[in-house]
């Protein structure tokens, strides 16, 4: 009966961390790390409407009540330069160049339009002009908004990227190595039950640091500004001061965090049930019996 207990708790544990390994997985691909509108100074029907997740997400602006215009973001990185934005253009050449124009101060290119099935259309990029109307609001922008200040510190987001890594890989492994001990009970430390301790251990500690560092992404900028052409440039005149949310992929995080350090304590507990079985009988014999010699 203990044997079985002790192989159910195994079990148990290769469950978790697969359970584990699929929410990391849902979410790396999800694009709901961050939610938010970007509110106009100008004459807009409603806010704009922007979700992102690690690489990329999509911008909705209402500049019409009638006529949406749904728009692609994407995450581009100058490390020479420090700074990473989501930008909206459709080739990697034109979003590097985008986010040049950005720190320099230049004009930009249009966002291409994707429809509702968010389909990217195929279509020539120009460049955004400011009317005459815009133009006092643009001179406005230009002096409030010092755009290396408000970019995505690559470091950060590069980091967060490399620690959910981390805690995919070893959410896997422990799940594998979970596998291992069930039906083979290998005797090295490293692959036996003391190593699950390890993996589960590692994979609870990166996901951890995932939330610590996005959530050091998000209190230090993002709060302030989503990173994106129309609160980056100064030709619009968007702002997400506010009005930016952590999405529920980065607070999907919070269930494998606690998944490892379960498995953990499951570990813990099949050790204790170990501990408490009684020893196996010892068979005592009387040397002094003559009756042995028989044998």
């Amino acid at each position: 009966m203990v044997k079985k207990t002790q192989w159910i708790l195994l079990f148990t544990t290769f469950v978790i961390s697969i359970c584990s390994l699929i929410f990391v997985l849902v979410a790396f691909s999800v694009d709901k790390w961050i939610q938010a509108e970007a509110k106009s100074s100008e004459a807009i029907y409603e806010n704009s409407q922007i979700h992102y997740g690690l690489f990329s997400g999509y911008l909705t602006r209402f500049i019409f009540a009638t006529s949406p215009t749904y728009h692609k973001l994407t995450i581009t990185c100058l490390y020479e330069e420090n700074a990473c934005i989501y930008s909206c253009q459709t080739s990697k050449d034109l979003r590097e160049d985008e986010l040049r124009r950005l720190l320099a101060g230049t004009g930009l290119y249009s966002c291409p339009t994707v429809p509702r099935n968010f389909e990217i259309k195929t279509e020539t990029a120009s460049y955004y002009t400011p009317t005459n109307d815009s133009l006092s609001l643009t001179l406005q922008r230009q002096n409030e908004l010092n755009v290396a200040d408000e970019v995505i510190d690559p470091g950060l987001w590069l980091t967060t990227i490399i620690f959910l890594s981390v805690a995919a890989m070893f959410s896997l492994i422990s799940a594998v190595m979970a596998l291992v001990n069930i039906v083979f009970n290998p005797v090295e430390p490293v692959l036996s039950v003391f190593g699950l301790y390890i993996w589960n251990g590692v994979a609870s500690g990166c996901t951890l640091m995932t939330i610590i560092l996005w959530g050091a992404l998000f209190g230090s900028s993002l709060t302030q500004n989503i990173a994106v052409t129309d609160t980056l440039a100064s030709e619009f005149t968007y702002s997400s001061d506010g009005l930016a949310r952590l999405g529920f992929c980065y607070w999907l995080l919070l269930i494998p965090m606690v998944f490892h350090a379960s498995n953990i304590g499951v570990l813990y507990w099949r050790k204790r049930i170990i501990e408490a079985e009684p020893p196996p009988p010892t068979i005592t014999v009387d040397k002094s019996d003559l009756t042995i010699m028989l044998y």
